[in-house]
């Protein structure tokens, strides 16, 4: 990777097209409004590149790595989901409720509906899922 690589990466992605300027709160909109343009505006209205992305494609892996010292495991779970419009989204995101989510340092403590999370809690299994 040269520094012209990345400068032509820069020049070819980084257009005023793509990107989005917002604020919350309190804010000068004339300010906000002249600091973008002091550092946006040198940007290109639009790539000169016609850039039509692929289809991400899901690749399973599996990568273990024991630390025996380590009084905890971290572990992450991954797998190809349905998209938004896919006929399982909404089957989906009931079984993620059902599932739920739960932190050890969360005010809902052990007061969590999951089965799972109860669990997770009662028996100091685990920091989080």
């Amino acid at each position: 990777l040269t520094k012209g690589d990345l400068q032509d990466y820069i020049k070819t992605h980084y257009t005023a097209d793509r990107f989005v300027i917002s604020a919350a709160g309190a804010v000068d909109h004339k300010q906000l409004v002249d600091l973008t343009q002091q550092h946006f505006g040198g940007l290109a209205a639009k790539s000169t590149v016609n850039f039509q992305p692929e289809a991400a494609v899901f690749t399973g892996s599996d990568k273990r790595i024991r630390y025996d010292s380590m009084g905890e495991a971290h572990v992450a779970l991954a797998f190809q989901g349905a998209s938004w419009t896919s006929e399982y989204s909404y089957p989906l995101m009931v079984m993620q409720t059902i599932l739920g989510s739960w932190d050890r340092s969360s005010a809902a403590g052990r007061n969590v509906s999951s089965k799972l999370a109860g669990d997770m809690s009662d028996h100091d299994i685990a920091h989080s899922f």
